[in-house]
């Protein structure tokens, strides 16, 4: 799933998540100043309608994100 260019303090719409784990990998992919990032995710449970993700820094070739279920 694309996002598209996301920047510092920009919210993206929510989307439907069409994972299947037998064939995709639960990770979120960045590139920030030509270098490549990725980061493992909790994919949640298929009841969980909304969930966010945010990413709150990149620090030494480490993507850091907090997540959290919406109501």
């Amino acid at each position: 799933m694309s996002f598209g260019d996301v920047m510092p303090n920009d919210t993206t719409e929510y989307k439907e998540l069409d994972y299947n784990p037998l064939q995709d990998d639960p990770l979120i992919y960045c590139i920030s100043s030509e270098e490549n990032f990725a980061r493992y995710l909790k994919i949640p449970d298929k009841q969980v309608k909304k969930y966010t993700y945010v990413i709150d820094s990149l620090v030494n070739r480490i993507i850091y994100i907090s997540s959290k279920a919406d109501k």
